[in-house]
Parts: C-alpha cells; structure tokens; sequence
C-alpha cells in the first residue's frame, strides 16, 4: 500500500512512532496509554456511545474517571501528525 501511494504523487511528512499499551475498564471504557516519540505519553480513553445516549453526560463521566486517576494531565486535542509536526518544526 505503501508503494501505491508513493505512485499516486503523495510523499510522507511525518513518521509517527508509537508505543501503545491498552486495556479495559468496568466493560465500558477503554483505555490506552501512548508514548509517542519525539512529542511525550498520552493517555485516551474512550467509550462507544449509542446514538439516543445522552453524550453529554457520558463527557462528564469520562472527566470524572480521569479525575479518580489522579494523573496530572491537560486535554490535548491535536493528532499526533501534527504534535510530531510541531515538535520537529520547533527542533
């Protein structure tokens, strides 16, 4: 896939590497940990939400259950391309 992609004119920007480690919580959430090269560890953690589900509410129980972690975290919504990006723009 790589090479047809490569044929199709598109070349790469950024190369992510990744260290993931995951599990599962109370059936529901899962959890993963990721160090990325070059950036730092993250952690996701993420519920499938049903359509008529009040997402709000799931929102708020994923806050809380990073707070029952006491991890010292600050949420982070840029992709990993683009934190690889940055931190090699910045070196």
């Amino acid at each position: 896939m790589h090479e047809a992609i490569l044929l199709m004119g598109f070349a790469p920007t950024v190369r992510i590497v990744k260290t993931r480690c995951s599990g599962r919580l109370h059936d529901r959430f899962e959890l993963c940990l990721d160090e990325v090269e070059g950036v730092g560890t993250f952690i996701e953690i993420e519920v499938v939400a049903a359509a008529d589900e009040d997402h709000e509410r799931l929102r708020e129980e994923l806050e809380r259950l990073v707070e029952r972690l006491e991890l010292d975290v600050e949420r982070c919504t840029d992709t990993y391309d683009a934190l690889v990006h940055a931190a090699a723009c910045a070196a």
